[in-house]
Protein backbone atom coordinates (compact mmCIF):
# COMPACT_ATOMS: atom_id res chain seq x y z
CA UNK A 1 0.00 0.00 0.00
CA UNK A 2 1.65 3.29 -1.63
CA UNK A 3 -0.29 6.90 0.05
CA UNK A 4 1.29 9.71 -2.00
CA UNK A 5 2.54 12.50 0.21
CA UNK A 6 0.29 15.41 -0.94
CA UNK A 7 0.11 18.12 1.57
CA UNK A 8 -3.23 20.32 1.71
CA UNK A 9 -2.02 23.44 1.82
CA UNK A 10 -4.57 24.57 2.73
CA UNK A 11 -3.71 24.56 5.88
CA UNK A 12 -6.93 22.18 7.11
CA UNK A 13 -8.51 23.72 10.60
CA UNK A 14 -5.81 24.03 12.70
CA UNK A 15 -6.13 26.68 15.19
CA UNK A 16 -2.44 27.92 16.54
CA UNK A 17 -3.04 29.38 20.20
CA UNK A 18 -1.13 31.05 22.76
CA UNK A 19 1.38 31.87 20.18
CA UNK A 20 5.08 33.43 22.08
CA UNK A 21 3.87 31.32 25.14
CA UNK A 22 7.38 32.63 27.45
CA UNK A 23 8.59 29.55 30.04
CA UNK A 24 8.29 30.18 34.10
CA UNK A 25 8.48 26.72 34.52
CA UNK A 26 9.49 24.78 37.95
CA UNK A 27 12.56 23.44 37.69
CA UNK A 28 12.81 19.22 38.16
CA UNK A 29 13.22 18.51 41.88
CA UNK A 30 15.20 15.48 42.35
CA UNK A 31 17.08 14.00 45.66
CA UNK A 32 20.33 13.02 43.62
CA UNK A 33 22.28 15.08 41.46
CA UNK A 34 20.61 15.50 38.71
CA UNK A 35 23.65 14.35 35.93
CA UNK A 36 24.12 10.94 37.40
CA UNK A 37 20.27 10.48 36.87
CA UNK A 38 18.66 7.74 34.30
CA UNK A 39 15.40 7.73 35.79
CA UNK A 40 13.49 8.76 38.84
CA UNK A 41 9.70 7.93 39.51
CA UNK A 42 7.30 10.51 39.78
CA UNK A 43 7.34 10.60 43.62
CA UNK A 44 11.04 10.49 43.87
CA UNK A 45 10.90 7.18 45.93
CA UNK A 46 12.69 5.14 43.20
CA UNK A 47 15.86 6.38 41.38
CA UNK A 48 18.34 4.58 39.13
CA UNK A 49 21.67 6.19 38.85
CA UNK A 50 25.03 5.65 37.88
CA UNK A 51 28.63 7.33 39.24
CA UNK A 52 31.83 7.72 37.79
CA UNK A 53 33.05 4.20 38.46
CA UNK A 54 30.46 2.90 35.62
CA UNK A 55 28.19 1.59 38.28
CA UNK A 56 24.23 1.63 37.78
CA UNK A 57 22.72 1.93 40.99
CA UNK A 58 19.26 0.76 42.11
CA UNK A 59 17.91 3.48 45.30
CA UNK A 60 14.23 2.48 47.35
CA UNK A 61 13.69 3.18 50.77
CA UNK A 62 17.21 3.70 52.02
CA UNK A 63 18.06 1.02 50.67
CA UNK A 64 20.95 0.98 47.56
CA UNK A 65 21.80 -1.58 45.48
CA UNK A 66 23.78 -1.75 42.28
CA UNK A 67 22.64 -3.08 39.00
CA UNK A 68 25.41 -3.39 36.77
CA UNK A 69 29.23 -2.72 37.45
CA UNK A 70 31.01 -1.80 34.23
CA UNK A 71 34.19 -0.12 34.14
CA UNK A 72 34.64 3.57 34.57
CA UNK A 73 34.03 6.34 31.82
CA UNK A 74 30.44 3.60 31.19
CA UNK A 75 27.94 5.71 29.87
CA UNK A 76 24.04 4.09 31.15
CA UNK A 77 20.81 5.39 29.12
CA UNK A 78 17.81 4.00 30.97
CA UNK A 79 14.02 4.06 29.46
CA UNK A 80 11.19 2.71 30.29
CA UNK A 81 7.35 2.77 29.00
CA UNK A 82 3.82 4.26 31.10
CA UNK A 83 3.46 0.42 32.42
CA UNK A 84 6.51 0.34 34.33
CA UNK A 85 6.52 -3.64 33.46
CA UNK A 86 10.99 -3.37 32.77
CA UNK A 87 13.54 -0.28 32.13
CA UNK A 88 15.24 -1.39 29.45
CA UNK A 89 19.47 0.04 30.00
CA UNK A 90 21.45 0.82 27.18
CA UNK A 91 25.69 0.17 28.21
CA UNK A 92 27.92 2.25 26.44
CA UNK A 93 31.66 1.39 27.38
CA UNK A 94 34.66 3.85 27.14
CA UNK A 95 32.13 6.34 26.65
CA UNK A 96 34.23 9.14 26.97
CA UNK A 97 37.15 8.04 25.45
CA UNK A 98 36.20 6.27 22.20
CA UNK A 99 32.39 7.62 20.85
CA UNK A 100 31.07 5.69 18.21
CA UNK A 101 27.76 6.66 16.82
CA UNK A 102 27.28 3.02 14.70
CA UNK A 103 28.57 0.77 17.85
CA UNK A 104 26.38 -1.67 19.20
CA UNK A 105 25.61 -1.10 22.96
CA UNK A 106 25.11 -4.22 25.31
CA UNK A 107 21.88 -4.38 26.40
CA UNK A 108 19.58 -5.21 29.93
CA UNK A 109 16.40 -5.34 30.61
CA UNK A 110 15.73 -4.60 34.76
CA UNK A 111 12.40 -5.54 36.32
CA UNK A 112 10.43 -2.31 37.22
CA UNK A 113 11.67 -1.42 40.75
CA UNK A 114 14.40 -4.23 40.93
CA UNK A 115 18.23 -4.27 41.26
CA UNK A 116 18.22 -7.28 38.90
CA UNK A 117 19.18 -7.48 35.35
CA UNK A 118 19.32 -9.76 32.42
CA UNK A 119 21.37 -9.66 29.25
CA UNK A 120 18.92 -9.10 26.27
CA UNK A 121 21.63 -8.41 23.39
CA UNK A 122 23.67 -5.85 21.55
CA UNK A 123 22.57 -2.74 19.47
CA UNK A 124 20.81 0.60 20.25
CA UNK A 125 17.82 2.65 20.05
CA UNK A 126 15.75 0.01 22.31
CA UNK A 127 12.03 0.50 22.72
CA UNK A 128 9.64 -1.13 24.73
CA UNK A 129 6.19 -2.23 23.67
CA UNK A 130 3.22 -4.34 24.10
CA UNK A 131 2.28 -3.10 27.46
CA UNK A 132 6.54 -2.67 28.41
CA UNK A 133 7.05 -6.32 27.88
CA UNK A 134 8.69 -6.26 24.34
CA UNK A 135 11.65 -4.27 23.47
CA UNK A 136 12.96 -3.95 19.75
CA UNK A 137 16.59 -2.39 19.11
CA UNK A 138 18.31 -2.21 15.80
CA UNK A 139 22.14 -2.91 15.79
CA UNK A 140 24.26 -1.03 13.24
CA UNK A 141 26.76 -4.08 13.00
CA UNK A 142 24.24 -6.57 11.69
CA UNK A 143 22.18 -4.27 9.46
CA UNK A 144 18.82 -5.75 11.63
CA UNK A 145 16.15 -5.30 13.54
CA UNK A 146 15.40 -7.32 16.65
CA UNK A 147 12.21 -7.65 18.51
CA UNK A 148 12.13 -10.00 21.52
CA UNK A 149 9.57 -10.91 24.28
CA UNK A 150 11.79 -10.10 27.81
CA UNK A 151 8.91 -12.66 29.59
CA UNK A 152 10.04 -15.29 27.28
CA UNK A 153 13.57 -14.61 25.12
CA UNK A 154 13.14 -16.61 22.94
CA UNK A 155 10.45 -15.82 21.26
CA UNK A 156 12.15 -13.38 18.60
CA UNK A 157 11.35 -11.49 14.98
CA UNK A 158 14.41 -10.09 13.21
CA UNK A 159 13.79 -7.84 10.33
CA UNK A 160 16.71 -7.01 7.75
CA UNK A 161 17.41 -3.57 6.96
CA UNK A 162 17.84 -2.90 3.21
CA UNK A 163 19.35 0.46 3.47
CA UNK A 164 23.01 0.62 2.32
CA UNK A 165 23.42 4.26 1.85
CA UNK A 166 22.72 6.40 4.48
CA UNK A 167 25.37 5.16 7.24
CA UNK A 168 23.73 7.16 10.19
CA UNK A 169 20.41 6.05 9.53
CA UNK A 170 18.24 4.35 12.61
CA UNK A 171 14.77 2.69 12.14
CA UNK A 172 11.65 3.55 13.58
CA UNK A 173 9.97 0.48 15.46
CA UNK A 174 6.41 -0.01 16.49
CA UNK A 175 5.00 -3.51 17.47
CA UNK A 176 1.37 -3.74 18.43
CA UNK A 177 -1.62 -5.80 18.36
CA UNK A 178 0.80 -9.29 19.18
CA UNK A 179 1.33 -9.54 15.25
CA UNK A 180 1.90 -5.92 12.99
CA UNK A 181 5.44 -4.21 13.34
CA UNK A 182 5.61 -1.02 11.36
CA UNK A 183 9.34 0.37 10.87
CA UNK A 184 10.79 2.28 8.70
CA UNK A 185 13.94 2.15 5.57
CA UNK A 186 15.61 3.48 2.94
CA UNK A 187 15.50 2.22 -0.51
CA UNK A 188 18.47 2.72 -3.03
CA UNK A 189 17.45 5.93 -4.36
CA UNK A 190 17.03 7.31 -0.56
CA UNK A 191 13.50 7.21 -0.47
CA UNK A 192 11.98 6.55 2.81
CA UNK A 193 9.43 4.41 3.32
CA UNK A 194 7.15 2.92 6.05
CA UNK A 195 6.53 -1.31 6.29
CA UNK A 196 3.95 -3.17 7.73
CA UNK A 197 5.14 -6.68 8.98
CA UNK A 198 2.91 -9.61 9.89
CA UNK A 199 4.61 -11.79 12.44
CA UNK A 200 1.79 -14.47 11.41
CA UNK A 201 1.93 -14.75 8.01
CA UNK A 202 5.88 -13.40 7.97
CA UNK A 203 4.79 -10.80 4.82
CA UNK A 204 5.80 -7.29 4.14
CA UNK A 205 3.91 -4.58 2.61
CA UNK A 206 5.23 -0.57 1.62
CA UNK A 207 2.54 1.33 4.33
CA UNK A 208 3.22 4.73 3.59
CA UNK A 209 6.25 6.07 1.13
CA UNK A 210 7.94 9.37 0.37
CA UNK A 211 7.51 10.51 -3.16
CA UNK A 212 10.95 12.12 -3.08
CA UNK A 213 14.24 11.93 -1.77
CA UNK A 214 15.17 13.92 1.57
CA UNK A 215 11.73 12.86 3.34
CA UNK A 216 11.45 11.02 6.87
CA UNK A 217 9.29 9.31 8.64
CA UNK A 218 8.61 9.41 12.39
CA UNK A 219 6.31 6.89 14.32
CA UNK A 220 4.97 6.58 18.09
CA UNK A 221 1.69 5.14 19.83
CA UNK A 222 -0.86 5.47 22.47
CA UNK A 223 -3.19 2.47 23.88
CA UNK A 224 -5.39 3.30 20.83
CA UNK A 225 -4.01 4.34 17.91
CA UNK A 226 -0.93 4.55 16.22
CA UNK A 227 0.53 8.01 14.42
CA UNK A 228 3.08 8.80 11.49
CA UNK A 229 4.59 11.89 11.16
CA UNK A 230 6.37 12.46 7.64
CA UNK A 231 8.58 15.88 7.12
CA UNK A 232 11.22 16.83 4.88
CA UNK A 233 15.03 16.86 6.06
CA UNK A 234 15.78 20.00 3.48
CA UNK A 235 14.44 22.69 0.91
CA UNK A 236 13.99 20.21 -1.35
CA UNK A 237 10.71 18.99 -0.54
CA UNK A 238 9.38 21.02 2.55
CA UNK A 239 5.98 20.31 4.70
CA UNK A 240 5.22 18.16 7.35
CA UNK A 241 2.38 16.00 7.92
CA UNK A 242 0.85 14.12 10.90
CA UNK A 243 -1.66 11.06 10.09
CA UNK A 244 -3.49 9.07 12.44
CA UNK A 245 -4.08 5.41 12.45
CA UNK A 246 -6.67 3.08 14.58
CA UNK A 247 -5.05 -0.05 16.08
CA UNK A 248 -8.33 -2.35 15.74
CA UNK A 249 -8.11 -1.65 11.87
CA UNK A 250 -4.49 -1.44 10.94
CA UNK A 251 -4.91 -2.89 7.07
CA UNK A 252 -7.59 -0.79 6.67
CA UNK A 253 -5.19 2.47 4.41
CA UNK A 254 -8.46 4.27 4.00
CA UNK A 255 -8.84 4.52 8.00
CA UNK A 256 -5.59 6.60 7.76
CA UNK A 257 -6.42 10.27 9.03
CA UNK A 258 -4.65 13.53 8.28
CA UNK A 259 -4.26 15.40 11.56
CA UNK A 260 -1.47 17.84 10.56
CA UNK A 261 -0.65 19.82 7.91
CA UNK A 262 2.36 22.39 7.46
CA UNK A 263 4.83 24.16 5.09
CA UNK A 264 7.07 23.70 7.32
CA UNK A 265 10.28 21.11 8.18
CA UNK A 266 8.94 19.98 11.59
CA UNK A 267 11.68 18.39 13.83
CA UNK A 268 8.93 15.97 15.15
CA UNK A 269 10.17 13.81 18.26
CA UNK A 270 6.46 13.12 19.07
CA UNK A 271 5.59 11.97 22.44
CA UNK A 272 1.98 10.53 22.15
CA UNK A 273 1.34 8.48 25.47
CA UNK A 274 1.00 11.08 27.73
CA UNK A 275 -2.66 11.56 27.65
CA UNK A 276 -5.10 9.99 25.63
CA UNK A 277 -6.79 13.88 23.85
CA UNK A 278 -3.06 15.33 22.92
CA UNK A 279 0.20 14.37 21.11
CA UNK A 280 3.72 16.52 21.57
CA UNK A 281 5.99 17.45 19.26
CA UNK A 282 8.57 20.06 18.05
CA UNK A 283 7.41 22.44 15.66
CA UNK A 284 9.34 24.81 13.39
CA UNK A 285 8.54 28.81 13.33
CA UNK A 286 9.43 31.22 11.34
CA UNK A 287 12.06 33.89 13.47
CA UNK A 288 13.18 37.57 12.69
CA UNK A 289 15.70 37.01 15.40
CA UNK A 290 16.84 33.85 14.37
CA UNK A 291 18.80 33.22 10.73
CA UNK A 292 16.77 29.42 10.79
CA UNK A 293 13.59 28.91 12.16
CA UNK A 294 12.90 28.68 15.81
CA UNK A 295 11.52 25.79 17.45
CA UNK A 296 8.44 25.48 19.85
CA UNK A 297 6.52 23.04 21.38
CA UNK A 298 2.77 22.15 20.52
CA UNK A 299 0.24 20.02 21.30
CA UNK A 300 -2.64 18.74 18.90
CA UNK A 301 -6.10 17.53 19.96
CA UNK A 302 -6.12 14.19 18.04
CA UNK A 303 -10.03 14.59 17.77
CA UNK A 304 -10.31 18.39 16.55
CA UNK A 305 -6.86 19.36 15.12
CA UNK A 306 -6.73 21.90 17.49
CA UNK A 307 -2.87 23.05 17.79
CA UNK A 308 -1.41 25.02 20.88
CA UNK A 309 1.93 26.10 21.56
CA UNK A 310 2.69 25.19 25.03
CA UNK A 311 6.38 26.55 24.77
CA UNK A 312 7.63 29.16 22.89
CA UNK A 313 11.43 30.10 24.75
CA UNK A 314 14.70 29.60 24.53
CA UNK A 315 16.10 28.12 20.99
CA UNK A 316 17.64 25.05 21.96
CA UNK A 317 16.25 22.83 23.74
CA UNK A 318 14.46 18.88 23.98
CA UNK A 319 12.04 17.07 25.93
CA UNK A 320 10.49 13.91 27.07
CA UNK A 321 7.77 11.95 28.69
CA UNK A 322 9.19 11.24 32.30
CA UNK A 323 6.77 9.17 34.54
CA UNK A 324 3.42 11.50 34.25
CA UNK A 325 5.77 14.52 33.56
CA UNK A 326 6.94 16.24 30.13
CA UNK A 327 10.40 17.34 30.95
CA UNK A 328 12.07 20.05 29.16
CA UNK A 329 16.11 20.15 28.94
CA UNK A 330 17.19 23.40 27.67
CA UNK A 331 21.31 24.71 28.88
CA UNK A 332 21.64 21.96 31.55
CA UNK A 333 18.87 22.57 33.36
CA UNK A 334 15.22 20.17 33.59
CA UNK A 335 11.86 21.78 33.80
CA UNK A 336 8.73 20.40 34.15
CA UNK A 337 6.72 21.71 30.98
CA UNK A 338 3.29 19.35 32.09
CA UNK A 339 2.44 17.76 34.59
CA UNK A 340 3.76 17.61 38.51
CA UNK A 341 6.78 15.91 40.54
CA UNK A 342 5.28 14.92 43.76
CA UNK A 343 8.65 14.72 45.18
CA UNK A 344 7.63 12.87 48.65
CA UNK A 345 10.06 13.50 51.94
CA UNK A 346 10.71 9.97 53.09
CA UNK A 347 13.59 11.79 55.60
CA UNK A 348 13.23 10.00 59.34
CA UNK A 349 11.51 12.54 61.28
Amino acid sequence: MVLENKLLMTCTSLLLLTLGVRANLPELATKQAIQNIRYVSNDGLLTYYQNRKGILYYSSNYTVKPVLEKSPNTFYTVNTSIHKKFLIAEVQESFFKVASFQADHQLYAIPYGSSKSMFIGRGQASRLHEKGTWVSFYSFMKNKITLLNIESPLITTILDIKNSIFPYFIPEVLFFNKNFILYTDINKKGEQAVILFTREDREKSIFLQSDTFGQNFQLCQNDKNIFILQTGQSNHKKGTQIYLLKKKDPLNIKSLKSIYTSFSNDTGNMVCDFDSENIYFIKSKPSRKYSAAKNIIVKININTSKLEVIYDDKPSFNFFHLDKKLVLTTQGRYYILRGTSKLRDDSIK
